[in-house]
């Protein structure tokens, strides 16, 4: 996310379960960006104070793995619209 990276590996992941991601500069981010966009509608008196238009970042995920069989795979997405989503 922007240039903040994570790198994650397991030498093996069993059928249904998966490696999680954390961005900590991220969850951040995000958190201030509602601050912000929330002050500013409150102090404009635009109510309720919640945006639904999220700032946008570049956000690029990148997997790579191999099969049971060995073959390797791969999954490369990116885009510079995305949101950063409710980290909650």
């Amino acid at each position: 996310m922007d240039d903040e990276q994570i790198r994650r590996s397991s030498p093996r992941i069993d059928g249904g379960d998966g490696l999680t991601f954390d961005f900590p500069e991220a969850r951040r981010k995000y958190a201030s960006e509602r601050r912000e966009r929330h002050e500013r509608r409150r102090q404009a008196g635009v109510f309720p104070p919640v945006s639904y238009f999220p700032a946008f970042h570049h956000i690029e995920e990148r997997a790579y793995w191999k099969t049971a069989l060995g073959t390797p795979q791969q999954h490369v997405d990116s885009t510079n619209l995305a949101g950063l989503g409710d980290f909650g």
